[in-house]
């Protein structure tokens, strides 16, 4: 698992091969190019891969809600994200985000040393902290908070639309969160939602959490907390609930 300080050290060398492809873009392209090899995880109702296309980190991500809903997010080394989304209908939706490409190439780095059992396992989404003397939570940082009307979240027939407002608004978020907080927004706050709530608002704390032993990365656990406001800005409910997922 790399350090945030070789990320840093990688997104240096990404930027120096970026000034010599401006030179040479034929050998560039062929010292990049990672394959098209897949990694993948899969949830209850969803399935999440990642591949590379030259240089670009390509994020799948399925859900099967009473129809296949199907979001591809193309993640550039500039940290421009291109989402496509692609509903049960059929019809398509495209938009940009800024992101985080060193984010998403280290989750396909760490997705790919699973399937070649350099890491143990992929840890489930639980729906709740990482505990147990084993582990110890290192803090990464917290995401700016980002805000939901609740009149576009009452337009939701399922998660999975959800899912598609939050695929855009976290353009630095695993799919794998994103799916698993559209459901929790779903299932236990939108079906319940005050009349008078006026718009939601969904932060982050992100940890990683390591071995104690010989603190060995395990994986990346997110504190997402949802809060309800009236429209004159009073609070009307909080909940808070945690997903694991590689990288971070």
């Amino acid at each position: 698992m790399k350090t945030k300080t070789y990320l840093r050290y990688i997104s240096c060398v990404l930027a120096v091969l970026l000034c010599v492809a401006s030179i040479m873009p034929i050998a560039f392209a062929d010292s990049t190019n990672h394959g098209n090899s897949e990694s993948l995880l899969t949830g209850s109702n969803y399935s999440v891969s990642y591949s590379m296309n030259g240089k670009d980190v390509v994020e799948q991500l399925t859900i099967r809600d009473g129809g296949i809903t199907r979001i591809t997010r193309t993640v550039h080394p500039n940290d421009v994200m291109d989402i496509v989304v692609v509903g049960a209908s059929g019809e398509s939706t495209t938009s940009t985000a800024r992101s985080d490409y060193s984010l998403f190439y280290e989750i396909y780095q760490d997705q790919q040393n699973y399937k070649n059992g350099q890491l143990a396992q992929i840890p489930a989404l639980t729906g709740s902290d990482v505990t147990g003397s084993q582990f110890k939570h290192r803090y990464v940082g917290t995401s700016a908070t980002d805000t939901v009307y609740a009149s576009d979240l009452r337009k939701c027939k399922k998660a999975s639309d959800v899912a598609s407002i939050l695929a855009t608004a976290w353009g630095s978020t695993p799919a794998a969160v994103i799916s698993s907080t559209a459901s929790f927004i779903f299932d236990q706050m939108l079906q319940s939602m005050s009349s008078d709530c006026y718009k939601v608002t969904i932060s982050s704390i992100t940890y990683e959490v390591l071995f104690s032993y010989d603190n060995s990365y395990y994986t990346h656990c997110y504190h997402q907390t949802v809060k309800e406001y009236k429209s004159n800005g009073s609070l009307i409910r909080s909940k808070t609930d945690y997903y694991q997922a590689i990288g971070g």
